[in-house]
């Protein structure tokens, strides 16, 4: 489509879901793919890409998309479940 912006830089989204990776593991949150996710984040460069979201209807678990500018190759998917918090 003419005009429209491409999407955020992989280097930028390498930075979030290395933070987001981060804490996941330090609050014992279930993930599915985010170790890999961040890895082909960070070889991707300054790339622009796409990013899509799924979840599902409970809620329960979200999953990321990443995908090429031109929106027609996965790159990446992670899973992340629901952050529980801990009752005092």
């Amino acid at each position: 489509m003419a005009g429209r912006l491409p999407g955020p830089g992989a280097d930028r989204l390498f930075h979030t879901y290395r933070t987001r990776l981060r804490l996941t593991r330090k609050r014992g949150v279930a993930t599915l793919g985010l170790t890999g996710t961040v890895e082909i984040l960070e070889q991707a460069g300054d790339r622009a890409l796409r990013i899509g979201m799924i979840k599902t209807a409970d809620r329960a678990w979200t999953f990321m998309l990443f995908l090429d500018a031109a929106a027609t190759t996965v790159l990446a998917c992670a899973r992340g479940g629901r952050v529980q918090l801990e009752d005092d």
